[in-house]
């Protein structure tokens, strides 16, 4: 939830503690440094199961965003908060339910992923206004303790129902004896789809956690930028959608590299439109289109390419460079505003972003991994 209106609190922590964008932005390095772990939770969903990890991370979570609210005038306090939060609160994150969903389904994966996945792309469409509305209103504070509410009013009921009771062995789509994990690891496939999703990460994120600066520095109205940031989860949904009905019937790599094409039109839209509601309204769109493909085709590709014996932990080193991205992309944003006072430079890097990315889907080539139809 936190990278969907994170932008909301850089100006009122900034007003407060006199912090800049670019010290508030480094506080996203903390996501990359917390999915370290990931290996170590991935394996651990591969043995214990996804719900035996994911609850009490659940509610870690959410007292770590509470937490968050007590911190002092000192930036080492946030960055310490959040650190915890993050790490603590790192299992529930999308990794054992896309397990369970790719191990479901093989025929229908694609759909299968992206409707498990449209929870978040639900939740990018209705934060925005109440998290505002509670800043605007109540303080920065106030948009903390209602992501903790939310993650625990909505996030035990959905691990109670499904992930509890999920067997923890899935089927292995190799029809041949199964590859070892070392030798995952020392294929070209990870280390191009990591870099795939690195550089498809990289510009949307940068953009999606400036926004709603980005919109105030164009001199949009409030009521435009909250559309603007409500639009991104739309076109998340949009992107993941499209994505699962796509990768089922098409090669996949094929699928993401023409989405990521698109969100490179957006990035040059943006450069282009300045104060132009409609042109920044639709550059944004399809930028956050590519932000919904992204976590299907994570869990889609990872599944074709390496097989589900050990999905969780070759997962997570693909969801490592999927979480590298944000920070990276956030402070690049805001150093590109504290130089040139615009964000016009990392809007044109960002393009350039999108067609590396678009180039290394590619280059994955196809599937190794054959397919049994099934569900």
């Amino acid at each position: 939830m936190l990278g969907f209106v994170f932008s909301f609190f850089l100006a009122p922590l900034s007003a407060e503690f006199g912090w800049s964008r670019s010290a508030i932005s480094m506080a996203l390095f903390l996501i990359p440094a917390s999915a370290l772990v990931m290996p170590v939770v991935g394996a651990l969903i591969d043995k214990h199961g996804g719900f035996r990890v994911v609850v009490p991370s659940i509610l870690m979570l959410s007292a770590g965003y509470v937490l968050v609210t007590f911190v002092s005038g000192a930036i080492w306090t946030f960055y310490a908060a959040l650190a915890l939060t993050l790490v603590l609160g790192i299992a529930s994150g999308p990794i054992a339910y896309s397990r369970a969903v790719a191990g479901a389904f093989s025929k229908a994966r694609g759909m299968a992923l992206a409707l498990a996945l449209s929870g978040s792309s639900i939740s990018a469409i209705l934060l925005p206004p109440a998290v505002e509305w509670l800043i605007s209103n109540e303080g920065w504070r106030a948009g903390f303790l209602f992501l903790a509410a939310v993650a625990t009013i909505f996030g035990l009921p959905a691990a109670w129902i499904g992930l509890r009771g999920r067997s923890v062995e899935q089927p292995s789509e190799t029809k041949s004896a199964p590859i070892s994990i070392v030798q995952h690891l020392r294929s070209r496939h990870l280390p191009l789809l990591m870099g795939a999703v690195f550089f498809t990460g990289l510009p949307v994120f940068g953009l999606v956690s400036q926004l709603r600066a980005l919109l105030d520095d164009r001199g949009f109205s409030t009521g435009e930028a909250v559309f603007t940031v409500s639009l991104v989860g739309g076109a998340v949904l949009v992107g993941r959608i499209a994505t699962g009905l796509l990768i089922d019937r098409i090669w996949a790599p094929g699928v993401a590299a023409a989405i990521v094409l698109l969100a490179m039109i957006g990035a040059v839209l943006l450069t282009q439109s300045d104060a132009v509601f409609w042109l920044t309204a639709t550059g944004v769109f399809l930028i956050a289109m590519a932000q919904g493909a992204e976590l299907d085709l994570i869990a889609f590709l990872t599944a074709r390419y390496f097989g589900m014996e050990a999905f969780g932990r070759l997962y997570s080193f693909v969801y490592l460079a999927f979480a590298i991205s944000l920070p990276v992309g956030a402070t690049l944003f805001a150093a590109s505003f504290d130089i040139v006072g615009s964000y016009s430079l990392a809007l044109y890097m960002s393009a350039a972003g999108f067609a590396l990315a678009a180039a290394l889907f590619l280059a994955l080539g196809q599937y190794p991994v054959a397919q049994k139809a099934e569900t």
